[in-house]
């Protein structure tokens, strides 16, 4: 299938601190998707859904304690749930992220995955959490400690009927490498999320977007691109909104504003995949010239395999791990010693 509608689900659902919570956020999201599919149908099939970062669990909680009352195993009771909506519908759902739990370790993931008609196609497992506001589990750190990257690659892409798709998580969307990873592995139609906050609803002219559109253009894929539409009181400090969808070119087809949306727009694979065999400018995947960077060949960000063991772990710690690694970059990038302001748990407690 080459035309059909996508659908940025720009959702809202109280933080489940419960299972039951989590339940009624299921079926608010199950609903969601109902809904789309009976409303934009008429002039093109609804194919894909894409929901914002922690949609159903909302914002992670104060700790990973807190967390795991509402972790949930992939594939697990809720993304079955999903798996029978977009069989029923034939289509496809990136149900946003999830704090996931795994018997391996005992931090947990921040975990994105889709499903299909054919059950679960993939699962991403965030590489780049937002450090001291995140609890969540890099699998970057586990490389080192055994981290099976055959069962669980880093960057999977799911070949299916309407396009290869590929899954960025918020902060990962800041980091072109993400993406550009995902564009070599096959993608071409990416599926970022979110829990950006923006309580004074001006992301239109924020990272969010321009990180969005920079995504796109640079790797020759459609973004549909799925905000949180949370209140202040849902999502401290507020939700942004602004999901969008954008074309292969970088250029916005539609974009959200605030509260809870749906964003829609018509994609055309064939016309990307056409763009990209006969464009003989501005075609970047083609023309990357990958010997002339050698900056990732002495990456400075350590890897903490030791988190492989730990049961807990508090903002205050996180914070730290973050200040040490940007104080030692800095101090060597600028070669003076350089200190980072260090807050501790402070910040957090505000809310």
């Amino acid at each position: 299938m080459s035309i059909y509608h996508a659908v940025a689900c720009q959702s809202a659902c109280p933080e489940a601190t419960s299972k039951e919570q989590l339940k009624k956020n299921v079926d608010y999201g199950l609903d969601f998707v109902r809904s789309a599919v009976s409303t934009f149908s008429s002039t093109a099939p609804v194919k894909l859904a894409v929901f914002p970062e922690s949609a159903f669990s909302g914002y992670p909680g104060r700790d990973a304690n807190e967390q795991r009352k509402y972790a949930v195993e992939i594939p697990g009771e809720e993304s079955e749930r999903f798996i029978q909506l977009a069989k029923e519908l034939d289509m496809y759902i990136m149900a946003g992220s999830w704090i996931e739990r795994d018997t391996e370790y005992k931090l947990l993931f921040n975990t994105a995955y889709l499903v299909g008609p054919q059950g679960l196609l993939l699962k991403y497992r965030k590489v780049n959490p937002m450090v001291a506001m995140e609890l969540s589990i890099s699998p970057h750190d586990l490389l080192n400690a055994g981290y099976d990257v055959n069962k669980n690659p880093l960057f999977p892409v799911a070949k299916t009927d309407i396009g290869n798709i590929g899954v960025g998580n918020c902060f990962d969307l800041c980091f072109p490498e993400v993406t550009r990873q995902l564009a070599y592995n096959g993608a071409e139609i990416l599926c970022g999320c979110t829990a950006w906050s923006d309580p004074m609803g001006t992301d239109t002219l924020g990272w969010w977007t321009a990180a969005t559109r920079t995504r796109s253009l640079e790797n020759l894929c459609y973004g549909v691109y799925a905000a949180n539409g949370g209140s202040m009181a849902q999502l401290p400090p507020g939700g942004s909104g602004y999901s969008s969808i954008v074309d292969f070119q970088g250029r916005v087809i539609t974009q959200s504003g605030p509260g809870e949306r749906m964003c829609v727009a018509i994609l055309d694979i064939n016309l990307l995949r056409e763009y990209r065999k006969s464009a003989r400018q501005h075609n970047m995947l083609s023309m990357l010239r990958v010997e002339a960077y050698d900056y990732l060949k002495s990456p400075k960000r350590k890897m903490h395999p030791e988190e492989a063991e730990k049961e807990n772990i508090t903002y205050g710690e996180r914070e730290k791990m973050e200040k040490e690694e940007a104080d030692a970059f800095y101090s060597e990038y600028y070669g003076e010693k350089v200190e980072l302001p260090f807050l501790g748990d402070k910040w957090w407690n505000k809310f």
